[in-house]
């Protein structure tokens, strides 16, 4: 499952993850967390893309 999809699912049933035990709202959280970690080489160079593009059109790096 990817990071996105995992986001989605969770805010789609927000109302049952509200109702889970503790439990199994750290196994949703721990989910979360491997996909972050897997995907750290991805998400990192995207984020360096993201700001290079943002510089080039001139955003101020306060908002970078």
């Amino acid at each position: 499952m990817e990071l996105l999809e995992l986001c989605q699912n969770a805010h789609a049933c927000r109302g049952v993850i509200g109702k889970l035990s503790t439990e199994e709202k750290n196994a949703v959280l721990y989910t979360a967390a491997d996909l972050l970690v897997n995907k750290e080489e991805s998400i990192l160079t995207a984020n360096k893309l993201d700001i290079a593009y943002a510089e080039q059109k001139g955003m101020a790096k306060g908002m970078i």
